[in-house]
């Protein structure tokens, strides 16, 4: 998604990572926020966590309660600049 100003008067803007759970739900939810007053300058200052973290989850899974949960990844959704 592009950068979202936090306020009309504000150059700060927001820039999400979203990810939708298709069996769980049909609206996307953010799972990173990159906040700063122009573009991220670099794809890794915009996704750097974001990678790190998937990576784990994708090696180690999902616990909850008493159960473990596989993560998988079906298709990333990216648009032009990206």
């Amino acid at each position: 998604m592009d950068g979202l100003p936090v306020y009309k008067s504000s150059s700060v803007e927001l820039w999400p990572l979203l990810c939708l759970d298709r069996q769980l739900s049909h609206k996307p939810f953010v799972v990173g926020l990159y906040c700063g007053s122009k573009k991220p300058a670099s794809l890794s200052d915009y996704m750097q966590d974001f990678v790190d973290e998937l990576n784990s989850l994708l090696v180690e899974g999902i616990s909850y309660g008493s159960m473990n949960y596989n993560v998988e990844i079906v298709c990333f959704v990216c648009d032009a600049p990206a």
